[in-house]
Formats: structure tokens, C-alpha cells, sequence
């Protein structure tokens, strides 16, 4: 998790496309067909005039979907994230890579930044299939996000509302085909 500052729900990545509620694979819609440009470097414009984006429990189109640039996220950047990925299974079906952890980590996000997350971990498990399935996505990038929304100002966002706002978007391989088939060059760090 961390923060992310948007005015508006559009993200320069590229994404698979998959879906599963908890431990259940499921199978979604015929799927249309998504537009995205070329891959360069693992990552893809997203050609979104067709993706719906979650917003506190209705669906929004990607173009409509605003934040004020008053939102107390946008303005001190103490909106929490997590970045999931999902996968279409060899049967053609989807699944959510670990999608219960990821939640349970962004709930502990927004704890820890003195958030009341207005949805169950559940809801937000149901929600993240639902826009799957909105987008008619077998595999994709999930992004829910968890911010605080227009009010007061200062460091302390008083009664400010918490929103939940939850994208996907098709992203192909992260590290490109050929990360894929010629590996990469990796270090790790003894830093702490």
C-alpha cells in the first residue's frame, strides 16, 4: 500500500485480465474487446473510454470518475492503495492472486492512517469481482483505493468522508515478453 494523489482515475500501466471471489474461481461475461496501445518497457496507455471505475458502490465510467482537488487525499497525499493482479487459469476461468491478503492489507493501511474503511473487507472483496466483471476483464491489474474525501483542511481531516474508489485495467506481462523469456538482472539489497 501506499499513497496515491489523483484528481482522476486514469493510470499509465498495462494489466491481465482475471477474476475470483475469495477462493472460488470465477467465469465472467463474454468479453469485448479493450483497446490498449503498444507495449513499451512492460507498461501500456490505458484506452479507457470503455472501463468502468468503482466509486463507493456505484460504477462510473473511467472519464467521469473526479475527485475535487480540495480532497484532503489529493491535497496531503494519505490515500492508501494496494496493487493486485489477476490471472486467467489454464481452463480459461480467472483468479484473483491472493485477493483476501490484499485486502486485509489495505484495511491495516488505512487503519494505520486513522481511516474507517465504509465498506466490509468482504463488500471490498465482492466490489473488486464486480468491476471485473463491469469491465468484462478475465484477467487484469485491480487497484482499489481508500481516500479521504472533500472537507476540512489541515492534518487532522476531522469528519472528512473516507471513499472507496476501485479501477481494473488490462496489463500485460509487468515485465514485458522479454523479461518473460530472457530473464532480468535482479540485487538484492541488505538494507533494512
Amino acid at each position: 500500500s501506499g499513497c496515491h494523489p489523483s484528481s482522476r482515475f486514469a493510470f499509465a500501466f498495462d494489466a491481465p485480465r482475471i477474476c475470483v471471489i475469495s477462493e472460488t474461481a470465477i467465469s465472467p461475461p463474454a468479453s469485448r474487446p479493450i483497446h490498449v496501445g503498444p507495449l513499451r518497457g512492460g507498461f501500456a496507455p490505458i484506452a479507457s473510454a470503455d472501463l468502468l471505475v468503482y466509486i463507493n458502490g456505484a460504477f462510473v465510467p473511467e472519464a467521469d470518475a473526479r475527485i475535487s482537488v480540495l480532497d484532503h487525499s489529493f491535497v496531503y497525499g494519505d490515500g492508501v492503495f494496494e496493487g493486485i493482479r489477476c490471472y486467467r487459469t489454464a481452463d480459461d476461468r480467472s483468479a484473483v492472486f491472493r485477493l483476501g491478503e490484499h485486502v486485509r492489507r489495505l484495511f491495516e493501511s488505512a487503519h494505520i492512517n486513522l481511516m474507517q474503511v465504509p465498506f466490509t473487507p468482504a463488500q471490498i472483496e465482492a466490489a473488486i469481482g464486480e468491476t471485473l466483471r463491469a469491465n468484462d476483464m478475465k484477467e487484469g491489474y485491480i487497484r482499489p483505493l481508500v481516500y479521504i474525501g472533500h472537507g476540512a483542511m489541515g492534518l487532522n481531516p476531522g469528519d472528512n468522508p473516507v471513499r472507496v474508489a476501485i479501477a481494473t485495467w488490462p496489463w500485460g506481462k509487468y515485465l514485458g515478453d522479454e523479461g518473460m523469456e530472457l530473464g532480468i538482472r535482479a540485487k538484492i539489497s541488505s538494507w533494512r
